[in-house]
């Protein structure tokens, strides 16, 4: 785990070694850096420098893949199995996926079962404090409580073409296909719905006041009033890599371009115009570019080996 300073990252404020080769990203929970161990390990480590704070390991009846979000600031969510053995001599006999909810402060977790239509689908939840939402295997968007061992809340059906990540930006929850849909958060209504004309939205962003989806026919960057569903504008782009969600600044918002080599680009988030395309040029594979900036103006752009700080004003 690597600490850069956003002033100057050229060399790390400090690194920590031990945790999970797991590609889960680090949550920061309970004033610490949140990371997998091994098994069904937490590790948290201090942000100023670098310690261990604390690890919690809940035994080898589970399984820890993956950190999924976090809620309250000190409960996050984690992808893994509960495991079923016959004897220590035998092993391990069967496995179920689960989400577990790991209380950090009360050390304690909480194993929330996922539905058999929903195993092996990547889960690419959206988590607040009440709420826990994401693409099921059935192409449904599916809300699930926090709070009462994941209860399901509500179900709406959508189509083959749901893709799997949603938004949600307030009270409401957005999701993608053919069309652009929103949701009442706490009871799955529909709120509004767009067309697209020609193929299919691909990827979400949201903020402010706006959500913005990326486009396959053509490529682009289409912005929609959040609470109307009115067209605000639509940027057209080389193709672009729509894998990954559009990650929304204050001024801007950013979207990783199809080729690696090409990097990504930056769209003025009030006028829809194309501001530029940052690249190192490399081409590296399925090593996409992994792209997060702040309300401050922070951008940090990673990719393969290097990570790079861009001052977005």
């Amino acid at each position: 785990m690597i600490c850069l300073d956003l002033k100057n990252g050229s060399q790390p404020a400090w690194v920590y070694q031990g945790i999970s080769l797991s590609p889960s990203p680090v949550l920061l929970a309970n004033d610490a850096a949140v990371a997998l161990g091994t098994g069904a390990t937490l590790i948290g480590v201090d942000l100023a420098g670098g310690a261990e704070k604390f690890t919690l390991d809940f035994g080898q009846d589970f399984q820890f893949d993956q950190l999924l979000g976090g809620y309250d600031g000190h409960v996050v969510s984690v992808l893994g199995s509960r495991l079923e053995r016959r004897s220590e001599e035998q092993g391990v006999a069967t496995s179920t996926s689960a989400v577990f909810g790991v209380d950090l402060r009360a050390r304690r977790a909480v194993v929330i079962p996922i539905d058999p239509e929903d195993v092996g689908v990547p889960l690419k939840p959206v988590i607040t404090s009440d709420y826990f939402v994401y693409a099921d295997g059935l192409r449904n968007v599916s809300v699930r409580s926090t709070r009462d061992g994941g209860g399901l809340r509500w179900r709406h059906p959508v189509g083959y073409d749901l893709r799997p990540g949603l938004a949600v930006l307030g009270a409401t929850v957005f999701a993608i296909g053919s069309e652009f849909i929103a949701l009442d958060l706490a009871t799955g209504k529909l709120r509004w719905k767009a067309k697209a004309e020609r193929g299919m939205f691909a990827s979400l962003g949201a903020g402010g006041n706006t959500v913005y989806a990326t486009g396959t026919d053509p490529y682009g960057v289409h912005a929609f009033n959040a609470a109307t569903g009115a067209r605000r504008w639509f940027c057209e782009t080389p193709r672009l890599n729509v894998d990954h969600p559009i990650a929304v600044g204050a001024h801007a918002v950013h979207v990783p371009a199809f080729e690696n080599r090409n990097g990504f680009y930056a769209i003025d988030a009030a006028s829809g115009r194309l501001l530029w395309n940052f690249t190192d040029g490399r081409e590296t594979g399925v090593n996409d570019w992994q792209l997060s900036c702040d309300g401050a103006g922070h951008l940090v752009a990673q990719h393969f080996d290097r990570a790079y700080g861009l001052p977005v004003t």
